[in-house]
């Protein structure tokens, strides 16, 4: 069923990315979406249990739908956001189910790598929120969260802290970069993205259950970042 899912997500960002006017974007989505849930009822097998369970299903995917069309559109889910203040950014993390914060330099190489992932797993991940806030804008959180290192970023889930990386030790043995399933691993193991479907009786798979602490990248004497002078 992630086929399907993933196919209404990259649609409907693309949908934003071109010049249509609005009224025709979601007109489009919506025949979209309906194709998608025929197909998905229509697949010819009148097992009885297995129809319940697609009834199940297309229900799901049709409230994922709904869900990811609303973030998108009214939301800024599905691009890395640039946030203005520290205000801005608490009152986010207080109301954002997933939130994923960069912490970062503008002119720093290793900053503007770390957002280049980012942006590409924001438009992949519309239930997540992805921000990112220079260093010089935050001074209060900078201090509090002693960071020191960058690319800096810190995770949240229901308001509580689950992951946080510094620098790019965690994410491979290059100093100068990473792929972007490194990152991605440590974000579904921190609960922050989804890469597995939950069971039929709605429980996450046991590898999303054992991820309920926080997931640190800590960092060391090898980690590879770029000294923050403050």
């Amino acid at each position: 069923m992630s086929d399907p899912i993933q196919q209404y997500n990259s649609r409907l960002i693309d949908d934003l990315d071109s010049t249509h006017e609005n009224g025709r974007q979601e007109e489009e989505d919506q025949t979209h979406l309906s194709e998608i849930l025929d197909d998905l009822e229509n697949d010819g097998n009148n097992d009885p249990f297995l129809q319940l369970y697609r009834e199940k299903r297309m229900q799901e995917i049709s409230d994922h739908f709904k869900l990811v069309e609303k973030n998108v559109r009214e939301k800024n889910y599905g691009r890395l956001q640039e946030l203005d203040g520290e205000s801005q950014l608490l009152s986010l993390s207080s109301k954002c189910p997933k939130l994923v914060v960069h912490f970062m330099v503008e002119k720093f190489s290793k900053c503007q790598y770390m957002n280049d992932k980012l942006e590409i797993l924001a438009r992949k991940y519309l239930t997540t929120k992805f921000v990112k806030i220079s260093v010089e804008n935050c001074p209060f959180l900078v201090e509090k969260l002693k960071i020191k290192v960058l690319p800096f970023l810190m995770g949240y889930k229901e308001g509580q802290e689950r992951f946080r990386s510094i620098g790019f030790a965690k994410l491979g043995n290059d100093p100068n970069g990473f792929p972007t399933t490194k990152l991605e691993n440590l974000l579904e193991r921190a609960g922050l993205v989804s890469l597995q479907p939950k069971h039929e009786d709605g429980t996450e798979s046991r590898r999303t259950r054992e991820s309920d602490g926080p997931q640190y990248a800590r960092y060391s004497d090898s980690d590879a970042g770029s000294e923050l002078d403050i």
